[in-house]
Order: C-alpha cells, then sequence, then structure tokens
C-alpha cells in the first residue's frame, strides 16, 4: 500500500465530514448526538492504542474514522436540531 493512499483517505474522509457539517449549519439534517459520540470513541481509543504500540503512518485512518464523527459531535452544538435519543442501534453499537 502507497503511503499516499493514506492521505487520500483521509482527505476523503475529512470531506466527507465537512460536507455533514455544512447540512448541519443550513438545518438539512438533524445528527443524533449520542450516535455520533459513540462512533468516534472507539476508533479514537484504537488510535491511542496503536500509538502506544509504536504504529506508524497507519494509524492516521484510524483517527480520522474517530476524529471526523467527533467533529460532527462538535458542530451538533452550534445548532438546536440535534438532539439526544438512544435508540435500538445505540445500544447494539455499545454493546459491541
Amino acid at each position: 500500500m502507497s503511503q499516499y493512499l493514506v492521505f487520500v483517505g483521509v482527505i476523503v474522509a475529512l470531506l466527507g465530514a465537512l460536507f455533514y457539517i455544512r447540512d448541519i449549519f443550513r438545518l438539512k439534517t438533524r445528527p443524533n448526538r449520542v450516535t455520533w459520540l459513540m462512533w468516534s470513541i472507539a476508533p479514537l481509543i484504537a488510535f491511542v492504542a496503536e500509538l502506544a504500540k509504536g504504529v506508524g503512518l497507519a494509524a492516521i485512518p484510524v483517527f480520522m474514522v474517530g476524529f471526523c464523527p467527533l467533529l460532527i459531535f462538535i458542530a451538533s452544538f452550534a445548532k438546536n436540531n440535534s438532539y439526544w435519543k438512544l435508540g435500538r442501534f445505540d445500544y447494539l453499537c455499545g454493546i459491541r
């Protein structure tokens, strides 16, 4: 795998998150804060574990998988169209 593919993946992930954040500000989407927070926690824990084990450049995609949902979670506080709601999907993700 070329090291440049890592950066392409980072850019694609960040663009996707930024488009979603734009839709939050335009009131086109109503993010569930619980879901976005849960999607950010596990990858960020994995990223810290990878750093502790000395993983190099390969840890960046794992970081982005957690960082992008965290950005969306933080952006959800900017507008009052977001909500906190635990659903069946959230419980399944939490159990996993």
